[in-house]
């Protein structure tokens, strides 16, 4: 004979197991939240997106994994349409695939390095960087300087 609490603890457990269920099926379904417009892998041409941080002498900043985790995004050209996102890696670097065509690579620098050479157009606080696609790999190299705060010596 079964003890009667079991029966109390079947109808939780089952709708637990049905909610996650739901779950997975939606995540299946509608994709998920951290990389939203991803091209599926076996399409595109790839993508390789590095960062590069070249030290100041008047800032004590290093340059050593101060982008370590910055946030990527690859825009169709013109309409800024996001077209594969994600976040830089241990190298300071990211691959994504992405159909032929025109692109901007913007990077989300942190608040003390700007971007060592003018930037394309790209959402505000973002250093971006053009390049088009097209059945070869390409590479996407963006250098940035630490900041030199003005009216303080240079000093932070």
């Amino acid at each position: 004979m079964r003890p009667p609490y079991l029966r109390r603890l079947a109808v939780p457990a089952w709708a637990q197991a049905a909610s996650f269920c739901a779950v997975v099926v939606a995540g299946l379904v509608l994709g998920h939240g951290a990389a939203p417009h991803k091209v599926p892998l076996a399409e595109g041409t790839s993508l390789t997106i590095t960062v590069t941080g070249q030290p100041n002498p008047s800032v004590s900043q290093s340059p050593a994994s101060q982008f370590r985790r910055a946030r990527v995004a690859v825009l169709e050209a013109g309409s800024l349409k996001p077209t594969a996102t994600g976040r830089l890696g241990r190298a300071d670097a990211l691959v994504v695939r992405v159909p032929a065509g025109a692109y901007a690579v913007c990077v989300l620098p942190p608040p003390e390095w700007r971007p060592a050479h003018a930037t394309a157009t790209g959402p505000a606080g973002w250093a971006c960087t053009e390049v088009t696609i097209g059945t070869r790999p390409v590479a996407a190299d963006l250098t940035f300087t630490a900041a030199v705060h003005q009216g303080d010596g240079g000093r932070k």
